[in-house]
């Protein structure tokens, strides 16, 4: 989702990378044209080639692992952004505050949901309520498609089913639909 967000957002190079095979696979099938396995592939390397050696200017981080997080910010040119769309609950990383932010002038970002305001305001008219209907309206007109996203449908009575299946980390889990109906 990541990938398709990032070119409605108007991004022209978008580059995935995962260790999943399969969601690098997913990635493509959604369009992305530049993917990675870091663990084959050199990734800063990659990424230079495809910036003109300047690095990327937004990255986003999705794994919640803190390693990835200085990846990351490896990855981002001088004055780019770092989000960090995971929840790295307990992540604890090692950082050099000069070199690794400080003298590159990098923006780092929190995405949590909770820190949205409730109401909007003249610098920020991003609330849940926002995000959600431009979410719903990208998926009504078309251009966010997610059906390739759903790879589990679970009746809500087997609930607990599927969420073992999310904290088992199945690489193959992407996104589940509950059948209330059923």
């Amino acid at each position: 989702m990541v990938t398709i967000t990032a070119r409605l957002s108007g991004a022209t190079t978008v580059v995935a990378a995962d260790i999943s095979e399969f969601r690098i696979e997913t990635a493509r099938k959604n369009g992305c044209k530049h993917l990675f396995n870091p663990s084959k592939d050199n990734l800063l390397e990659k990424v230079k080639s495809l910036s003109e050696n300047r690095g990327a200017d937004v990255v986003i981080e999705i794994t919640g692992v803190g390693q990835v997080f200085l990846d990351a910010l490896k990855l981002a040119r001088n004055q780019g952004r770092v989000m960090l769309l995971s929840s790295p609950h307990g992540s604890r990383v090692e950082l050099d505050l000069y070199s690794d932010l400080h003298a590159r002038s990098l923006r780092v970002m929190g995405a949590h949901t909770g820190t949205h305001p409730a109401v909007e305001s003249a610098n920020n008219r991003w609330t849940v309520f926002n995000n959600r209907r431009l979410a719903m309206e990208l998926m009504r007109d078309g251009l966010l498609d997610v059906k390739s996203l759903i790879t589990h449908r679970f009746l809500h009575a087997k609930a607990p089913d599927a969420y073992g299946l999310l904290l088992a980390k199945d690489e193959k889990t992407l996104g589940i639909i509950f059948d209330w109906q059923g």
